[in-house]
C-alpha cells in the first residue's frame, strides 16, 4: 500500500509483507525493487519512506541491505526508514 502525497512529492509504503512461507526466496527484493521503480516515475519524487516495527525477525535488516536508511523517526513504536530516488 503505497500512501502518495504528489504535490509535495512525499510517498511513504504503508505497508509491504511478504507471507513468511514464501520469504527468504527473493520475492520481497524483486516486488520491492518494482515499487522502487514505479515511485521514480512518479512527480516530484525524490524519496520513499517506510516504517516498521524493531525486533527479533523483522525486516530492517532486508531494508537496511536494499538502502534505506533509518531517519531517526519513531512513528507510534514503528522506526521510520528512507531511501532517497
Amino acid at each position: 500500500m503505497l500512501h502518495q502525497v504528489p504535490e509535495r512529492g512525499e510517498y511513504f509504503l504503508w505497508r509491504f509483507m511478504i507471507d513468511k512461507g514464501h520469504q527468504k526466496k527473493g520475492y520481497g527484493k524483486e516486488a520491492l525493487g518494482l515499487i522502487l521503480d514505479h515511485v521514480r516515475t512518479l512527480p516530484q519524487a525524490k524519496e520513499l519512506k517506510l516504517s516498521c516495527v524493531p525486533g527479533e525477525n523483522g525486516p530492517e535488516e532486508f531494508y537496511i541491505r536494499l538502502g534505506f536508511e533509518f531517519t531517526g523517526e519513531i512513528d507510534e513504536g514503528e522506526k521510520i526508514y528512507r531511501i532517497a530516488l
